[in-house]
């Protein structure tokens, strides 16, 4: 055999072994562009449902939020006691519903919720318990203004919100109020009412073993109580000499004296 017959036999044998190599490498690229599709529409189906999953979570939580999760409870009569809250919420003829909506405000912080309660009573409730627990006054214009205001101004020590009360008679009581609580003779000055103001002082003398806010006291009788209440407490005689009613005076010097 010719040495150019053997060269072409090899080239033919090499191309062929070439074009089969070809052909191999093309099918398992082929195959490898369709793994490729296929991984990437898995993946593409995976984010598709991981999107569904957060889009449904952000509605979970926007119900969570909005307190929407409230409107699948049904109706039940009863009373519970919240966290934060000063006294026993009942509800007669209420709705757990209700309840679930008591409880987001003030989980939440959210007045909004209060307005979704539709028993007026609890309503108020609702924004009267989250003026106190947010110390939001603006809250207060919601519900019995004197009553929110006085509370507010007693528990956080804020005599100024009694000025947000338009009649002076409820101003004077939210001052009254106040003024039992902190015992700020300042805030007796301020109330208009005679009365009220001597009540003030007089209360405060008495918590204070202040006998000198005695004479601040305008009603005759009141202030010679007031001495009359601080020298038998204390046992101090010479109080009593400052006690105008002859009777009372005399009291005031048996109890002090005795013994």
């Amino acid at each position: 055999m010719s040495k150019n017959l053997l060269t072409i036999l090899l080239l033919v044998v090499l191309i062929v072994i070439g074009f089969g190599l070809g052909i191999y490498f093309f099918q398992q690229n082929s195959q490898l562009k369709r793994q490729v599709h296929e991984i990437k529409a898995q993946l593409e189906n995976q984010s598709q449902e991981i999107q569904r999953m957060e889009e449904e979570l952000t509605r979970e939580k926007q119900k969570m939020e909005t307190g929407e999760i409230c409107n699948f409870l049904p109706l039940l009569s009863s009373e519970i006691r919240l966290p934060e809250i000063s006294s026993l919420i009942k509800v007669k003829e209420g709705a757990l519903r209700e309840m679930c909506y008591f409880a987001f405000a003030f989980e939440k912080s959210n007045p909004d919720l209060c307005e979704k309660i539709e028993s007026a009573d609890f309503r108020e409730k609702c924004y009267f318990e989250l003026a106190m627990y947010m110390k939001d006054p603006s809250l207060c214009k919601k519900v019995k203004k004197e009553e929110c205001y006085t509370a507010l101004a007693s528990r956080f020590n804020d005599p100024s919100l009694c000025d947000k009360l338009q009649e002076i008679s409820e101003k004077d009581f939210c001052l009254s109020a106040y003024s039992n609580v902190q015992k700020e003779i300042t805030v007796c000055e301020k109330i208009k009412d005679t009365l009220i103001r001597d009540n003030c002082y007089f209360d405060i003398a008495l918590n204070r073993n202040t006998p000198s806010l005695c004479e601040k006291v305008s009603d005759g009788i009141m202030r010679d109580g007031c001495y009359f209440f601080i020298a038998t407490q204390y046992g101090d005689s010479t109080l009593c000499n400052k006690i105008k009613d002859f009777n009372t005076k005399d009291k005031c010097l048996e109890k002090t004296t005795k013994g």
